[in-house]
């Protein structure tokens, strides 16, 4: 419950910050289909169609279906909870013209999914319910306003967060003395597996695809499940893409292995020299990442860097928020291509975590990391030790 109110609290400062007097949240049978925002606020399921007021100034409200209030009540979370039975436009009405606010921000986006929470459907009677107010015609997009809620973290958010990236790092040094020559993919996922279970922990994206490992140079490239048929062997590349989900908060990182050959102290020089490169991006994106840097800057370092040690730049951004999931919504560290609209352009501010993670092809396989960072007022720090130097086995 602490999570919420911090979560309220925030959601109210940065609504002054950014002149916004409301943040609208309209939904119905959210054990349907719910709002991405919904989680951060609350966790309350509703049934008919209800509106969550999230004011400037503090005094949060709740519309929703006679059934729904007293839950709503119980969670001590909004101070004015209002019923209805057959509709809620004439509710609707009078609470807005109470407020009488000048924007009101709605959750539609055409670049971020995490802001992009209210349904057509929804979108629509929304409209006809407003139809004949000024309060149409002062909806507006909430992307921005919620890509810093989501991303800029609290106190709260932040322990849970660190107890969760201690977890991952527990279960990474024991698969790490796990790992040997002719383990397939899919028996290091079980093993990784067994540790979330003994822990009763879950995993950040879907169990069947995290972690995603990949042994040698025939493994499917990006999101793939492990394959049964994929077996670690000597002087090949072990890369594991693992998150887990602690107290509703998740981590995404990648580690990197090599397994030596017979007669092999160390891993071949290209291959060190590929290691290298990925580290040597991330800790150069690290450097320069601070606050009021917009998303492509922090991208276009650690490509720079990758491409001019003379590999092909990665076909993917270098970075998202990490949080209630694991592709947070917010800012996007990646560059300017089409099929991430707007969320480069974002502009970075303290508190925000982000991965950084890039990888490159080497004739022993695929080479890769994955590091967590939080923004500070004056840089960032890693929220765990990141992998500086190849492990072997």
């Amino acid at each position: 419950m602490d999570i919420y109110r911090e979560k309220l609290a925030q959601a109210a400062t940065l609504l002054t910050e950014q002149g916004i007097d409301l943040w609208l949240l309209f939904v119905r049978e959210t054990g349907t289909l719910n709002d991405p925002s919904m989680a951060l606020l609350c966790d309350l399921d509703f049934t008919w169609e209800t509106a969550i007021f999230i004011s400037a100034d503090g005094q949060h409200a709740v519309l929703a279906g006679l059934h729904d209030c007293d839950g709503v009540r119980a969670s001590g979370l909004f101070p004015v909870v209002v019923p209805y039975t057959e509709g809620m436009t004439a509710a609707l009405h009078e609470m807005l013209a109470a407020r009488d606010p000048q924007r009101i921000a709605l959750n539609y986006s055409d670049s971020n999914s995490a802001a992009d929470g209210i349904t057509h459907g929804m979108w629509l009677r929304l409209n006809t319910m407003l139809a004949d107010t000024p309060y149409q015609a002062r909806l507006e997009s909430a992307e921005s306003f919620v890509s810093g809620f989501r991303a800029t973290k609290t106190p709260g958010e932040l322990f849970r967060m660190r107890a969760a990236l201690r977890e991952a790092e527990e279960i990474f040094t024991r698969t790490g003395r796990f790992l040997k020559a002719g383990l397939s993919e899919t028996e290091v996922a079980a093993f990784m597996h067994s540790e979330l279970d003994r822990r009763r922990l879950w995993t950040s994206w879907e169990r069947d695809y995290c972690p995603i490992v990949k042994a040698g140079t025939d493994s499917l490239k990006g999101h793939a499940r492990p394959n049964a048929e994929q077996h670690i062997a000597p002087g090949k590349l072990v890369n594991i893409d693992f998150g887990l989900r602690k107290d509703d908060y998740c981590t995404d990182q990648q580690r990197m292995w090599y397994c030596r050959a017979p007669g092999e102290t160390v891993a071949p020089a290209e291959v060190q020299r590929a290691f290298d490169t990925v580290a040597g991006a991330i800790q150069a994106a690290a450097t320069v990442l601070h606050p009021g840097m917009r998303g492509w800057e922090v991208d276009a370092i650690a490509r720079r860097f990758v491409t001019d040690a003379g590999y092909p730049e990665y076909g993917h951004a270098l970075g998202h928020t990490v949080g209630r999931t694991t592709h947070d919504g917010g800012t996007l560290l990646g560059p300017r291509w089409e099929r991430y609209g707007s969320t480069p352009d974002g502009i970075l501010a303290a508190g925000q975590v982000y991965t950084l993670e890039l990888g490159v092809d080497t004739p022993a396989g695929y080479c890769g990391l994955e590091e967590e960072v939080l923004i500070t007022d004056s840089g960032c720090e890693f929220l765990s030790p990141p992998q500086m130097e190849l492990l072997y086995f």
